[in-house]
């Protein structure tokens, strides 16, 4: 993913902490692989 742009799909369904977390701990580990740049993308289903 060195120098590419990323997009990360994650949702925000029970349980939302875990899958937030998830999201973050995945964007620290694009980041630290250089990453160009980093879209999160988090749908709200209601």
């Amino acid at each position: 993913v060195r120098g590419e742009d990323v997009f990360v799909i994650q949702s925000t369904s029970f349980p939302a902490n875990d899958h937030l977390m998830e999201m973050l701990i995945c964007i620290d580990a694009l980041k630290r692989a250089s990453a160009k740049r980093i879209t999160a993308v988090i749908p709200y289903f209601g």
